[in-house]
């Protein structure tokens, strides 16, 4: 039986703001929400608080709810939060990392210049999580994601490569001839770029991907996720098998009361943001 209970948003919960443990990059779009997303949002949170007094199937305890200010729809997590802390020159040297990637993308002829529209649909709960989906009107975040996926492939390291004798003779001798001084160094910048980056997309193998060229040991891929969402909903406790039909039915009589919105978009307002930490917002509460 998979858990619902997230360990992070438990923490959260008891009042523990984790400080200088977590530290996440992502690429967003639609942040902050328009008025009247995050009025239906706010609609919603009050609808499910009311779920936590229903007599025959109560929302359980331990519903962790998102204040409308953190919406968002992720268009790439280029470093999960989970990756631990990130401070000082490291945090700088992770953010050039993704500069020129970024810049590379906006570059790119598939990504949207005007505004796109994005609609938003009734909440779902995925178990672990409740979800805001959205469709992807004019497939604009479609497009940004396949941009991002062609920027970190093309994304080269220009790592030194030591030259084989027979290939240093040769760059010698021709040097020469050409009235340039003997090659010196034992080695000069391959002709040839290291592999680039590669992102893992929505639920496939993540084993085949790898992170930008440069980055430390240990780090991360990025993701593109393949659905395009906000998490309206966490759990602060685990939700034992026997409830969770009530948890769904409560969630799903709280989602009912939530009307679609259809919004537009800029393209150029989409933007890098990082987590410091995974700190409570004002407004997030956890339903007793």
């Amino acid at each position: 039986m998979s858990e619902w209970l997230n360990p992070v948003v438990a923490r959260l919960a008891s009042g523990d703001r984790c400080e200088g443990e977590y530290c996440g990059l992502l690429l967003v779009c639609s942040w902050p929400m328009p008025p009247a997303v995050r009025e239906q949002a706010l609609a919603f949170a009050a609808a499910l608080t009311a779920e936590t007094q229903h007599a025959a199937q109560p929302l359980p305890a331990g519903a962790y709810v998102y204040p409308p200010s953190t919406l968002h729809c992720t268009v790439a997590t280029l470093r999960p939060f989970t990756a631990g802390p990130l401070v000082g020159s490291r945090r700088d040297e992770e953010l050039d990392r993704w500069r020129s990637v970024l810049t590379s993308a906006r570059q790119d002829p598939d990504w949207p210049s005007g505004h796109f529209r994005l609609r938003m649909r009734q909440p779902t709960l995925e178990g672990a999580a409740g979800i805001f989906r959205y469709d992807d009107c004019d497939g604009a975040v479609v497009r940004m994601r396949a941009a991002l996926h062609r920027a970190i492939e093309q994304v080269r390291s220009r790592v030194p490569v030591p030259l084989s004798p027979s290939r240093r003779v040769f760059l010698e001798r021709k040097r020469t001839q050409a009235g340039w001084r003997p090659v010196t160094s034992p080695q000069t910048p391959s002709p040839h770029a290291q592999a680039g980056g590669r992102a893992a997309e929505g639920g496939a193998d993540r084993s085949l991907a790898r992170p930008l060229p440069g980055s430390p040991a240990g780090t991360s891929a990025p993701h593109l996720p393949d659905i395009v969402h906000s998490t309206v909903l966490r759990w602060a406790a685990e939700v034992p098998y026997p409830e969770r039909p009530a948890a769904r039915a409560a969630f799903g009589r709280a989602a009912a009361t939530v009307a679609p919105v259809t919004f537009s978009v800029s393209g150029g307002a989409v933007r890098a943001s990082h987590a410091v930490n995974s700190r409570p917002v004002p407004g997030s509460k956890c339903l007793k």
